[in-house]
């Protein structure tokens, strides 16, 4: 995993610390260190946010940020034409445990695209991005569209014309 995230999260932090300060003459005595301080607060945080625990096909396990998975998942959903992540839920599998993922995910659909071809893309994709990002495979992807945007207007809000569920395992 890259350092980038943090990076990109110290600088919005420095940022926002920055602006607050601006605001107001702080007793130079009560303001030392802290940006530092909050700093350290917000990375030692990040450091302790929820982990999903997974195996290698060698049976090593490894410790990946929740959030992250989720993340990767969610890029391949988004990647699929008229087709938007609204929640992802991924669960470790398997035996050894944590060797596959189950996924369940929550689409919102573009007005017109059928949806049992999309959710085969989707599925495909996120098989495939799994296995090429984490080296581990997914047992079931199960996708409910619980929503329908029309182009031009705010995914996900505009649109709902009802919801589609199709709950099926990948073979």
């Amino acid at each position: 995993m890259s350092d980038e995230p943090s990076r990109e999260t110290d600088a919005h932090l420095r940022a926002v610390i920055e602006e607050y300060m601006g605001s107001f003459e702080p007793d130079p005595a009560e303001s030392a260190g802290l940006r530092e301080r909050i700093l350290r607060i917000v990375r030692e945080d990040a450091s302790l946010a929820p982990s999903t625990r997974l195996t290698t096909e060698r049976g090593n396990p490894f410790r990946i940020a929740t959030a992250t998975v989720r993340g990767i998942i969610r890029d391949a959903v988004d990647s699929v034409d008229g087709i938007r992540a609204r929640s992802v839920n991924p669960k470790p599998v398997g035996d050894p445990d944590g060797s596959a993922v189950e996924v369940e995910l929550t689409v919102a659909m573009r007005a017109g695209i059928a949806f049992a071809p999309a959710a085969e893309t989707v599925r495909r994709r996120v098989s495939e991005t799994l296995i090429a990002e984490l080296g581990i495979p997914a047992t079931s992807i199960d996708i409910t569209a619980e929503d329908v945007f029309v182009p031009g207007g705010a995914e996900g809000t505009e649109g709902a014309a009802g919801a589609a569920t199709e709950e099926a395992d990948d073979d």
